[in-house]
């Protein structure tokens, strides 16, 4: 198995990255795994009602205070 460096691997195809991922150090594997992009897709938008904002900065405000065990029991 040869080690193919990172440098040449960015540099080949998607059908050939997945062939040849095998060939890198693991580190490399590491950084290639990290620096991908996570997937995702937008299937819609709503604006927030005023009641959703407010349960949402109060629940901001147990994080920032380490009081989110509260947050949840009070529910």
């Amino acid at each position: 198995m040869s080690n193919l460096s990172l440098e040449d691997f960015n540099n080949l195809t998607e059908e050939e990255k997945g062939d040849r991922y095998k060939e890198l150090s693991e580190h490399d594997k590491f950084l290639v795994r990290i620096s991908m992009p996570i997937g995702g897709e937008v299937i819609g938008y709503r604006e927030l009602t005023e009641q959703e904002k407010e349960e949402g900065e109060e629940f901001a405000r147990a994080v920032k205070s380490g009081k989110i065990e509260e947050w949840f029991n009070k529910k």
